[in-house]
């Protein structure tokens, strides 16, 4: 609701492509984009299960069995947490694994006995996809944004706008991560938990009145958001 009430008021037949995008309706922001804004929705799920039941959910969409990197390499996928922050530990800190993947954390489960999946850079995918132009990109890999970005070739898409992840895990791969968008173009913006970007030459669109910001707190919706346009320290 954010982006759209910010950036998208009223806009049609946009592009949303939504990387981590589990079963396509938990957690969806393309779902609302391409329900009643009528987008396109293009998305990009590694888990098995998750892309297995994204198929059913989102039959209209662009479903992409993939995951993302900086360059081709095999990574080990640990679902051993709840859905939302399953991944591949390759790009998990340390706090991250301890709080929601206790047992690889522990020495428990060993990372080499884990399944691997084959990863490829954004630029390959949205070539095969003959992908030009994307509106909104939600990116939230679990700790894979800042690879994800580094094989993201800026010249050959044009990209209105990102929305990321950028959690208490790892601060100083926030600020990397927004380096890399800001040296092509973006100014971002701290939403909770959330680094709201986009290129300076978009025009955005903002509603007349726009929503409270809710937050999920572990066991229910909260309103009140946060949203800091200056965020990262000197």
């Amino acid at each position: 609701m954010w982006i759209y009430e910010n950036w998208f008021y009223g806009m049609q037949q946009g592009v949303i492509m939504e990387s981590g995008a589990l079963n396509g309706l938990t957690f969806s922001t393309s779902y609302l984009f391409e329900t009643f804004a009528n987008w396109t929705a293009i998305h990009v799920e590694a888990d098995p299960e998750n892309y297995s039941n994204l198929r059913g959910n989102r039959e209209n969409a662009v479903n992409v069995h993939a995951a993302l990197c900086s360059e081709p390499r095999l990574l080990h996928y640990s679902s051993l947490g709840v859905i939302p922050v399953r991944g591949f530990v390759e790009f998990m800190t340390p706090s991250f694994l301890k709080k929601w993947h206790g047992p690889i954390y522990n020495g428990k489960v060993k990372i080499e006995d884990l399944p691997t999946t084959q990863c490829v850079p954004v630029r390959k995918l949205l070539k095969e996809l003959n992908v030009h132009h994307i509106d909104v990109w939600i990116l939230d890999t679990e700790g894979a944004e800042e690879s994800v970005l580094r094989g993201t070739d800026f010249s050959e898409v044009h990209i209105n706008s990102v929305a990321m992840e950028c959690d208490e895990h790892d601060l100083q791969k926030n600020a990397r991560k927004t380096d890399i968008l800001e040296a092509n173009g973006f100014k971002c913006q701290l939403v909770e938990r959330n680094c709201m970007c986009k290129t300076k030459d978009f025009r955005a669109r903002s509603a007349p009145k726009r929503s409270d910001m809710k937050r999920w707190d572990g066991n229910k919706w909260a309103v009140g958001g946060k949203v800091m346009d200056a965020w990262k320290e000197d």
